[in-house]
């Protein structure tokens, strides 16, 4: 019981993220490094690595397999909360 609760608050987190830190987000999980980040959203590399390292700090991730991790989780408790 307690690991559902645990998704559904790691789930949640994905939802406090800004639209930039989505855009991100999604891009990190596409494999995209910070200067392709920048050149994509027409900010700098230091803005690149800024919104990158919000998005690691609201998920509680270090890593972008552990952000891939945390991706795989949210799907599942997205999948649960619909099943319910």
């Amino acid at each position: 019981m307690k690991n559902d609760k645990d998704a559904f608050s790691k789930a949640d987190a994905v939802g406090r993220l800004t639209a930039r830190e989505k855009e991100v987000f999604h891009m990190l999980l596409k494999g995209m490094k910070a200067k392709e980040i920048a050149a994509a959203n027409a900010i700098s590399i230091w803005g690149a690595n800024y919104f990158t390292k919000q998005v690691y700090r609201k998920l509680k991730v270090r890593s972008k397999v552990e952000l891939v991790l945390r991706y795989i989780e949210f799907g599942q408790a997205e999948k649960k909360e619909n099943k319910d």
